[in-house]
């Protein structure tokens, strides 16, 4: 299982953390640039001024959130998503090919997490309405649905096109419609080689 210490020694601000998912701390300062100019690193910038702006007490903090808004909504129609500022993102997300992802704006997802393309955390409706909590060190792959009033624990990977409406224990791989947990393997599903290559850490 990927090593995400180092994430959180980089600082408190999430977008420091955010850009160092992409890069290694270590990376030539070029590289940093670069990234940091990148439409989807925008986006990330945006979102997470947008996010303080909707979760300030401050009224004029809020109004300037007015003002931003619609930039960030540019950039996220752009990318492709449906992703609102009151969204509660934890530092050093990551999203992997960002097109058609959707995430509700009741949901919360933790620190560290991965999402790849046309993933979908969204609400349930009815007697039991309510939007997923996602725990910390979570990897959602393409095309999985989290969807209602679960809880999803810390150190889990969503296997691809996966339906998840009931909650799910920490450390361990779920799959399938419905999903269910098919490993407690976690490390094996998630090697050291794609975490140097994804994460920029061992």
């Amino acid at each position: 299982m990927r090593n995400t210490n180092n994430l959180h020694k980089i600082g408190e601000g999430g977008v420091k953390c955010d850009l160092y998912r992409l890069l290694s701390p270590s990376a030539p300062l070029f590289q940093k640039i670069r990234t940091s100019l990148s439409s989807y690193f925008r986006f990330i910038i945006l979102f997470r001024i947008c996010q303080h702006c909707w979760h300030s007490k401050n009224p004029v903090v809020k109004i300037l959130g007015k003002f931003i808004n619609p930039f960030y909504t540019h950039s996220v129609h752009r990318l492709g998503m449906s992703i609102t500022p009151a969204t509660q993102i934890g530092k050093g997300v990551h999203f992997h090919h960002c097109f058609g992802t959707v995430i509700a704006s009741s949901a919360i997802v933790g620190e560290c997490c991965t999402i790849f393309q046309n993933v979908t955390i969204g609400r349930s409706f009815g007697k039991d309405s309510g939007s997923p909590v996602i725990g910390d060190n979570v990897i959602i792959f393409a095309g999985a649905k989290v969807i209602g009033k679960i809880h999803v624990g810390d150190n889990v990977v969503i296997g691809a096109n996966a339906v998840v409406t009931k909650d799910v224990p920490s450390n361990c791989i779920v799959a399938g419609v419905p999903a269910k947990v098919i490993s407690t393997k976690v490390e094996a599903a998630v090697s050291e080689e794609w975490n140097e290559f994804f994460y920029g850490y061992k």
